[in-house]
């Protein structure tokens, strides 16, 4: 059941991505499993980050989340987004505790002069 949920959310989220970007989104799966730490050596300081608890309620560049945590509503888990805005260019860089570490989860990059949300 938990496969056809986040099969679905996936679905809903390529369909708006479709119709709503005129350009790819890219993400870079190399950035996926790093520290905070790593990701700043590599790619600078972020421009802004924040902290929430993870709900279906997400703005639309959020809903990848959901492929990762399907069900997140009442289960308590904290993200971290942390936002890069440099060379014509977003990344956003989403990280979760594991074992009390921020781990980097999923990314997009896109340009926001070609892509909305």
């Amino acid at each position: 059941m938990k496969t056809l949920q986040a099969g679905k959310y996936l679905l809903i989220m390529v369909s708006l991505l479709v119709i709503s970007c005129s350009q790819s989104i890219k993400t870079d799966k190399s950035l996926n499993g790093k520290s905070i730490e790593f990701i700043k050596e590599k790619i600078g300081n972020p421009t802004s980050y924040k902290e929430f608890v993870l709900t279906k309620s997400l703005y639309e560049y959020q809903y990848g989340l959901l492929v990762y945590y399907p069900e997140p509503d009442g289960k308590n888990i904290h993200i971290m987004e942390y936002v890069w805005d440099k060379e014509h260019k977003n990344t956003v860089i989403w990280f979760h505790l594991i074992e009390k570490k921020w781990v980097s989860l999923d990314n997009i990059t896109w340009n926001p002069d070609k892509v909305k949300f």
